[in-house]
């Protein structure tokens, strides 16, 4: 008897049916199936269990339609059972996004980001960063920890530069990446009281007039 498809994602289904002993010895079980708009049928062999068998199907297309039929063959004949189908499900890649970084100091930061699964398991996740003069290809991926809500913290970072950073999740089909954002660590210099000081000069390089700013003063200041 043919059963009804169980555990069908956007690429994968388990085929079932059941069956009665009769005089004959049962050699293997398997289904056929293919694509309804297709002819030629593909083998796939069946698991057994008591008087139940089915198989996983795999590296399906997503959103189509598929018949299948179940066989038992003995010493003598292969017997089939009546044909069925079903419909894989629609592929929806997970949501992702890059959120910012906190606690950052000259040399290290806590990256955060939110992860969302869509129709497929994800595998893995984390995030990629670099310097903001970089390219993606010299990204460092580090992994993420949490569930939903990700979170790690990076060290050994270049105090007074600017860095990319963008959550990522991976599923047995892609990985997808979440937006990008721009963080600074803080400059090494701080005040007598410690508190870190930022200092621009821009326009840079020139050859005129160029501006001094500091930034993280806690009262006026007199430069030399």
């Amino acid at each position: 008897n043919t059963l009804v498809a169980t555990d069908i994602t956007p690429n994968r289904a388990i085929v079932n049916a059941s069956y009665s002993q009769g005089t004959q010895t049962i050699i293997g079980t398997g289904f056929l199936y293919k694509k309804s708009s297709e002819t030629n049928y593909s083998n796939q062999v069946g698991v057994s269990s008591s008087n139940m068998f089915s198989a996983t199907i795999t590296n399906l297309d997503c959103q189509t339609n598929y018949i299948y039929r179940p066989y038992i063959y003995t010493t003598t004949d292969t017997i089939y059972g009546d044909t069925m189908s079903f419909t894989t499900l629609e592929q929806i890649p997970p949501t992702v996004v890059t959120l910012a970084p906190t606690n950052i100091t000259t040399t290290t930061a806590t990256l955060n980001g939110n992860i969302l699964q869509g129709s497929e398991q994800i595998t893995a996740q984390g995030f990629a960063y670099k310097l903001s003069s970089a390219s993606w290809s010299d990204a460092t991926f580090i992994s993420g920890n949490g569930l939903g809500n990700i979170y790690t913290t990076i060290s050994g970072l270049i105090a007074g530069n600017e860095y990319n950073v963008k959550t990522f999740a991976v599923t047995h089909i892609d990985t997808t990446y979440g937006n990008v954002i721009n963080f600074t660590t803080l400059s090494s210099i701080n005040d007598v009281n410690g508190n870190n000081i930022s200092i621009s000069l821009y326009p840079n390089p020139t050859d005129k007039d160029v501006t001094l700013a500091l930034e993280g003063l806690q009262k006026p200041a007199k430069v030399t």
